[in-house]
């Protein structure tokens, strides 16, 4: 008789620790969402215009400018507004937040 009763004892330990795991794996595969970084060197070359557009400095203007056209210095000043297929990338890619 005392061996049974052990018996029934050490299965229903078994299921305890049985449901208890279960509970644990559970709450261990929800997974959590990981937060993106903004890239710091997109943060000091663009800025998000009102509309949500994205606005940079003009390229090609660094060194070499003696060999350029009177013309092509003039319509290099200030920024411009980028392409809507770079506006995506730089969005999705380098700056998660800037659209929210």
């Amino acid at each position: 008789m005392l061996k049974k009763s052990k018996a029934r004892k050490k299965s229903s330990m078994k299921a305890r620790t049985k449901f208890s795991s279960s509970k644990r794996c559970k709450a261990a595969s929800v997974e959590k969402l990981v937060d993106r970084k903004t890239k710091s060197s997109a943060k000091k070359r663009f800025e998000i215009t009102k509309n949500g557009h994205v606005k940079a400095g003009q390229a090609n203007k660094r060194h070499n400018m003696r060999k350029r056209s009177k013309r092509q210095i003039r319509n290099q000043r200030g920024t411009t507004i980028l392409p809507h297929m770079e506006e995506v990338r730089i969005l999705k890619n380098y700056m998660p937040y800037a659209g929210v």
